[in-house]
């Protein structure tokens, strides 16, 4: 060593330092790819879940996919408002979703810009009206209509009202049915009020309401055409006091679009905060991959296909242990597994498909999100969960939740998971009284035991083939056949059909009310009695058969003659089908397409699908020519 010359000795200690830096450097920087918990969490019954107090729509990571919402049908074309938007993946969530994806969930529609400003400690005199979205949407008309006490303010006193009408009316032709002996042209003042010669072609001092309702030609007359940026939100008096749900094309505005909204808690969004949906547990025992195939004995789907879900190739899941009802039972990973989802027109968005996953948060059918078992490592032994969000519109009912993913948190094996809620099979859920048609539920399926005894099995109807027996288009075996299968396969069926606080049993393979005037005499004259969930004192499949075709005649009739919404003509073909099977399972008083849900989160619009394809099926199954 002593014989290693100077410069050498150097340049071997710096070399050496320089490789130490380096190593000690790489130990101490985290990885570039790791994976942390993606938004706060906190334990819930020993058990660990997102945090909902801290989760914001700001707060939460973007979205992980491109995508966009489209429909292609002859009936859109009645709507003014396109169901229409599009995003990359990256993009922030709250500038993806609107206000109307909430209106059963969040109701933003009941909130006004003064709570969220509260709330979120928002000066809206430095909140210019261009950073509110609704605003481009508004006309003179509209405001008057929408903004409490407007009417009653000088245009004088609302800068941007003012100021349109002077831009809009600065010609004397313009002005001739304002004033017909004006001759002065206005100048445009711009967010400062100051008069010219107090002669512009209208009164300043006169009110809004007054002005349009001598002008009310002028009620046309968009903001959109003014440089919003240079007016306040509060240069619209009380604008800030507005409901939002009161203003022109709400639900078209992003969370983004309204100052404030995007920061606040997602459970204080929530007019009953997020709550957990049911409260089982179970413990992750394994994690899965996609080489998995066959899994049957699954707790994962949606709320049109139920779930449990069988997945055939592509399995990747988390297995899970806990007590005997969900022992061993999977949550596939929606990575790879699509099931049906949407409610209403909408549901046709995305093929009519979503990820696979649970409803672990809110009210029955108002789920503001879906939650997905995602990325799946079964080296490392973990699980991402992700959200998925869908797009509403009221009169357009939901697409299925295929908006996402949105990362949310990683299980590891051995840790517990919430599954929600998880009824056990059999159990009966009563159903709700007006306002609703039923009560929260989950796997509560009356039918199943029953549909299952070997007694009852043969007074199932067999699919005839008589395309003959017709009504109005519509073939009645077909029609009954969909309807038979529906109560078979479904996982959740209502066995009581509840209407103001009455409460009917449905009975027979048709699940037909049991006061129905061509079934009560019948069954109270049965050696059960009224007793109609006594397989021995049911009728028989012809007495069901006759009353079944006297129920379909009348509301394929009811139905005919009403207007679909969506053609503005009256119901025909599939569409005429759906409005049977929504008017047989929810009364004949039930408005077109109703997302109303029952005790287990199906709408009356799901019904009305899944019975028109149903029919489809039985009827390219009978060999039926149009």
């Amino acid at each position: 060593m002593n014989k290693i010359n100077k410069p050498l000795r150097f340049s071997y200690w710096v070399l050496t330092g320089l490789a130490l830096f380096l190593f000690l450097s790489g130990m101490l920087l985290p990885p570039v790819h790791a994976k942390t918990n993606n938004v706060p969490t906190l334990l819930w019954n020993q058990t660990k879940i997102p945090n909902w107090e801290e989760i914001t729509f700001d707060s939460l990571p973007p979205i992980g996919q491109a995508g966009e919402v489209t429909v292609n049908f002859e009936g859109l074309k009645h709507y003014k408002n396109q169901p229409f938007r599009r995003w990359q993946a990256g993009s922030p969530i709250a500038q993806v979703l609107t206000l109307g994806d909430f209106r059963q969930s969040f109701r933003f529609q009941e909130k006004n810009l003064a709570e969220i400003a509260e709330r979120t400690n928002l000066s809206l005199k430095e909140i210019s009206l261009a950073q509110f979205g609704a605003i481009h949407f508004q006309t003179l008309g509209s405001l008057l209509r929408a903004v409490p006490g407007l009417a009653e303010f000088p245009l004088v006193q609302i800068p941007p009202v003012y100021d349109l009408l002077v831009s809009e009316l600065s010609g004397g032709e313009a002005n001739i049915n304002i004033h017909s002996n004006s001759k002065y042209r206005g100048t445009m003042v711009s967010y400062t009020p100051t008069l010219v010669n107090w002669q512009i072609g209208f009164d300043p001092e006169q009110t809004l309401g007054d002005f349009l309702s001598e002008s009310p030609h002028l009620e046309s007359l968009s903001l959109s055409n003014l440089s919003l940026e240079n007016y306040s939100i509060q240069d619209v008096p009380n604008l800030a006091l507005t409901t939002l749900g009161d203003l022109n094309n709400w639900e078209a505005m992003t969370i983004a679009e309204v100052p404030g909204l995007s920061s606040i808690p997602l459970n204080e969004l929530s007019p009953n905060g997020i709550q957990a949906t049911g409260t089982m547990i179970a413990t992750v025992d394994i994690a899965l991959g996609p080489q998995e195939q066959n899994r049957t004995n699954t707790i994962s789907g949606s709320d049109v296909e139920g779930f449990n879900v069988p997945c055939e190739k592509e399995c990747a899941h988390i297995e899970l242990a806990g007590n005997p009802s969900i022992h061993g039972k999977q949550w596939i990973s929606g990575k790879y597994q699509q099931v049906r989802g949407g409610h209403g027109p909408l549901a046709v968005v995305n093929g009519g498909m979503e990820p696979t996953g649970r409803f672990l948060f809110g009210e029955t059918g108002e789920w503001p999100f879906k939650v997905v078992v995602w990325d799946v490592s079964e080296k490392d032994g973990t699980a991402e969960m992700s959200l998925f969000f869908r797009a509403c519109m009221a009169e357009l009912g939901c697409t299925p939740y295929f908006m996402g993913p949105v990362p949310l948190m990683t299980v590891n094996e051995r840790d517990s998971v919430l599954l929600g809620q998880l009824l056990p099979a059999g159990s009966v859920s009563s159903g709700g009284g007006s306002g609703s048609l039923g009560t929260p539920g989950e796997f509560s399926a009356p039918m199943n035991e029953i549909l299952a005894d070997p007694s009852v099995q043969s007074w199932l109807p067999t699919p005839a083939n008589r395309c003959d027996r017709t009504y109005q288009g519509v073939v009645l075996d077909a029609l009954g056949t969909a309807f038979s299968q529906l109560t078979q396969t479904s996982a959740a069926l209502e066995s009581h059909s509840c209407r103001s606080g009455e409460c009917v049993e449905r009975v027979g393979p048709y699940r037909m009310p049991a006061n129905h005037p061509s079934l009560k005499p019948a069954i109270a004259s049965q050696a059960g009695g009224s007793d109609s969930r006594n397989p021995d004192g049911w009728l028989s499949t012809a007495v069901f058969d006759a009353a079944y075709g006297e129920i379909a005649m009348g509301l394929i009739e009811r139905s005919a003659a009403q207007i679909d919404p969506l053609t503005g003509k009256p119901f025909t073909g599939d569409r005429l089908v759906e409005r049977v099977a929504q008017l047989y399972f929810a009364g004949s008083a039930i408005p077109i397409d109703s997302l109303a849900v029952d005790s287990f989160g199906n709408t009356v619009a799901d019904y009305g699908t899944r019975v028109a394809a149903g029919y489809r099926s039985a009827y390219q199954q009978m060999n039926c020519r149009s």
